[in-house]
Order: C-alpha cells, then structure tokens, then sequence
C-alpha cells in the first residue's frame, strides 16, 4: 500500500494491520529460534569430541591400510628368504 492510502485508512483497520503484522513477526523470530536451536545441535554432534574421534579413527585405517598394502598384496604362502 502507499502512504496515502495508508493515511486515508480507517484507525481500527490499521491497528488490526500491525497486529496482524506483530503476529506475523511474532513466529518468524519463534522459526528462527527453532532453526538456531536445531544448527546448534547440529555442529555439536558433528563436532563433539565423538566425532573427531570417529574421523581420527576413519584416518587412522585409512593409513594403515595404505601401509600394509604391500603386505596384502603378496601371496602369504609364498616362504620368506632366510
């Protein structure tokens, strides 16, 4: 609406605009409240002290997998040099 038919308006009409507007307002902030609550627990499990051990443990098989490549690879009953 413009402003002149904003000033042109009845006061109960517009007082029933802001209230309807303060409730509008009312639950967004009441959503972003939920949506903040919601991210905070989010990056808590993921970056909780479980997690970082879960991921150091990930990095961990991954290396020892890499280094004992060579052992996977040769065939185990071929006999070692003496």
């Amino acid at each position: 609406m413009k402003e002149e038919e904003l000033i042109n308006l009845d006061k109960k009409i517009l007082v029933e605009m802001v209230l309807s507007l303060q409730g509008t307002v009312d639950q967004l902030s009441e959503n972003m409240n939920l949506l903040l609550e919601q991210i905070k627990l989010m990056n808590s499990r993921s970056f909780s002290n479980k997690a970082e051990t879960a991921s150091s443990l990930n990095v961990q098989l991954s290396l020892d997998l890499h280094f004992n490549e060579a052992e996977a690879l040769c065939d185990e009953e071929t006999d070692e040099p003496a």
